[in-house]
């Protein structure tokens, strides 16, 4: 944890306004902040606000007046021990990468520096080779640049060696003086794309766990044993949120892992979940246990026919998936400030997103066994209990989100003009939850009955399509800016559920039932 306390600075004044002594400028005054192992945090100023002292002051290369600088809750500026503590834990990465780079070092070299502090920290000799080909690859280079100087790279490419080698002596923290200021529009969004990619590199292993425990757990929730599902899900999380205090933080014999732990923690924690799932499908009592019954490997009659039910459910995500990264692409090119407030409006959206999720499932699962057994009567039953669960839980976050929208912002430290604006944008998440949870329960009723396909359909029509280009208009062509973003997104919410509801209608009256 890295903390400053009331720090101020100050320079010398070049003008002489007094007779004896001289005035000094105040560039930093009681700035405090708090950084957690495992966070990253982001400082926004105007050009000669002190962003830079600041990073001096927290590199230990400015000592300030007044004030602290702890990290791991030794002070840095206290003795030298302080600063040899900073100095192992802490890297940088500078704005101007042509004069951080030695122009007569090759890459290996360039990276090669980083190297030699950790080796000099762990007292051991690296295969410098091995080291420097793994790190090219993690910044998304050719192992072939070793062998090439600064000025045979582009600028992006050299800023990617500069984090390679900020990367390389394995720092606790990593310091970025406006790393990416002096690189054009499009190489900047490579570097920060990259930046988070590294963060999300330890998630893979979890993916890997959570990928087949997903798919067991659809099993288990299309026979309803939805019990099962959430004990693997709450053994699982306990595991990973104990095991994130212990690892990040080094509580007792544990070691200070930071985001490293964190990774850890989630990987262990989701291969918890994956074995207790698979002890399930194990026990002879259970209707879906493979034990003794039948194979692991698919066969040729489930492929086929699971094939068109897969195929469109595939492509409905994909369509998601697609239309939510040029959503998120064209709400980027707004500026920092708005692409943060829309962040932060979009997590608080994503909670009752998930709740709806929870009723599109069991709207899923129950018109599913409605109509495997022949039982298609049983739909207006459970169309009408699945539209007053939407409208009254829909209702209910309505007017929490729309009460309580401005403390849900103060809460992430939004202030002045962003608190304005994220109070206008959460007037739009708070509107579009009927709808949301009116498109999932009913799209959760044509997955169960087969009709994957269509939901397919209407959604790559209406997220990856008509959303794109309606916020393109409004953001730009008509300069509604974020509102106009969020306009879009309540427009295909609501075409989604008109969608999802005429497919529900449409099915019925072929199955001569009335909804």
């Amino acid at each position: 944890m890295l903390e400053l306390n009331k720090v101020c600075v100050s320079f010398r004044s070049e003008r002489q306004d007094k007779i004896f002594g001289h005035t000094r400028q105040q560039v930093l005054f009681d700035v405090s902040l708090r950084v957690e192992k495992g966070t990253c945090l982001g400082i926004l100023g105007e050009s000669g606000s002190g962003k830079s002292t600041m990073g001096r002051v927290l590199c230990g290369l400015l000592k300030p007046d007044s004030g602290d600088v702890q990290l791991d809750g030794v002070s840095v500026y206290a003795s030298r021990s302080g600063r040899r503590n900073l100095q192992n834990k802490l890297s940088v990465v500078f704005q101007d990468y042509t004069t951080s780079a030695n122009p007569r070092f090759r890459v290996k070299e360039i990276i090669g520096e980083g190297l030699t502090v950790r080796e000099r920290r762990e007292g051991n000799k690296l295969d410098r080779d091995r080291e420097t080909a793994s790190l090219l690859e993690l910044v998304g280079l050719p192992t072939d640049f070793a062998t090439r100087f600064p000025h045979e790279l582009s600028g992006g490419q050299l800023q990617r060696v500069c984090i390679a080698r900020a990367v390389a002596c394995k720092p606790e923290i990593i310091l970025f003086d406006e790393a990416i200021s002096s690189l054009d529009a499009h190489t900047q969004v490579q570097v920060m794309d990259l930046l988070r990619e590294l963060k999300e590199k330890l998630g893979l292993l979890s993916l890997a766990f959570s990928g087949p425990a997903i798919v067991l757990h659809g099993i288990l929730i299309g026979l309803g044993d939805t019990r099962s599902v959430l004990i693997a899900n709450v053994i699982g999380n306990g595991v990973n949120v104990a095991l994130n205090v212990l690892l990040i933080h080094g509580i007792g014999p544990f070691p200070a892992l930071g985001v490293l732990g964190a990774g850890i923690s989630t990987a262990i924690g989701t291969g918890v979940t994956l074995i207790f799932t698979l002890a399930i499908f194990l026990r002879k009592d259970h209707s879906a246990s493979l034990r003794g019954y039948g194979t692991w490997l698919p066969q040729k009659n489930y492929l086929k026919m699971i094939a068109p039910l897969a195929s469109g459910v595939f492509c409905e995500q994909a369509a998601e998936r697609f239309g939510m990264f040029t959503f998120a692409r064209l709400v980027a090119n707004l500026g920092t400030s708005a692409l943060g407030v829309h962040n932060i409006c979009s997590g608080l959206c994503d909670i009752f997103y998930s709740f709806s999720q929870g009723l599109g499932k069991a709207s899923l699962v129950l018109s599913g066994q409605a109509y495997g057994g022949d039982q298609m009567s049983r739909l207006q039953r459970i169309a009408d209990i699945s539209r007053q669960s939407a409208l009254w839980t829909g209702a209910a976050a309505t007017l929490l989100y729309f009460l309580f929208r401005i403390p849900l912002l103060q809460f992430y430290h939004l202030a002045g003009n962003d608190l304005l604006l994220g109070g206008q944008i959460m007037l739009f998440v708070a509107a579009i939850n009927i709808p949301e949870a009116w498109a999932m329960i009913h799209a959760g009723m044509l997955r169960g009955i087969g009709r994957t396909g269509f939901v397919a359909v209407y959604s790559l029509i209406s997220i990856a399509v008509i959303r794109p280009i309606l916020t393109y208009i409004l953001i730009y062509p008509l300069n509604m800016g974020l509102h106009g973003a969020w306009i879009a997104l309540s427009l295909d919410q609501i075409t989604r559920a008109v969608c999802s509801h005429y497919g529900i209608c449409k099915t019925c009256q072929r199955e001569n039932t009335v909804v």
